[in-house]
């Protein structure tokens, strides 16, 4: 854990350190992510933040079947701090909509064995 990195714990955390190398701390979760129908196209990892604010890990425009190939279903519901550099939206490619949800990609480190 590169303690030297800025740590991100709430909302007011993200706009100084967007486009940089972060740590992000909060509760693990798999959040359903619907389409402009209102159908659930993907379910996909973020950490959601003291405050409520959902952070997703990677970009979900590459998933397989609506799921993440790197979703870690042990740590739904534990406090984990990851690694990574932090976006104002998920890395797209050319068939990607356009979704605004503070996103960290690529995750480098996931650390799990944090105290409550």
């Amino acid at each position: 854990m590169n303690t030297a990195l800025p740590l991100l714990l709430t909302r007011e955390h993200l706009e100084p350190a967007y486009g940089r190398r972060c740590r992000v701390e909060g509760r693990y979760e798999i959040m359903p992510f619907e389409n402009k129908k209102g159908r659930v196209f993907v379910h996909w990892p973020v950490v959601v933040l003291n405050d409520g604010t959902s952070i997703l890990l990677n970009s979900f425009w590459q998933h397989k079947n609506g799921r993440s190939a790197d979703e870690r279903t042990e740590l739904v519901g534990s406090r984990v701090q990851i690694e990574g550099v932090l976006h104002r939206e998920p890395p797209t490619d050319a068939y990607s909509q356009n979704v605004a949800i503070p996103t960290v990609s690529p995750v480098e480190f996931v650390w799990s064995d944090l105290p409550e």
